[in-house]
């Protein structure tokens, strides 16, 4: 692993962020991707971070496609929200200069 760049699209991947368009049945195999409907949102190191897509892209897992903002070197806590739910705490991504 590496630290990203400012920049740089980041894929991120997590579980929960609700329903999707299309719809997509729990339970069933699925491939493709169904953007949440939900919005999405994520900070890097308290800034807020662009997010070109967040969507399911297999049975219960969503994909986020981030931008990481212009933010100094070292440890950045990481935190995604949807629909008033916040991750858990203690997440970080590296960020390089």
């Amino acid at each position: 692993s590496r630290p990203g760049w400012p920049g740089e699209v980041l894929e991120l991947y997590a579980t929960g962020l609700g329903p999707t368009n299309p719809a997509v049945p729990a339970g069933q195999v699925f491939s493709g991707a169904a953007a949440t409907i939900d919005p999405v949102t994520v900070t890097i190191g308290g800034v807020n971070a662009s997010v070109a897509f967040a969507g399911l892209t297999g049975a219960g897992l969503y994909q986020i496609n981030v931008t990481v903002p212009n933010l100094p070197l070292g440890e950045q806590p990481l935190n995604v929200s949807v629909d008033g739910a916040v991750s858990q705490p203690g997440v970080f991504v590296a960020v390089a200069p």
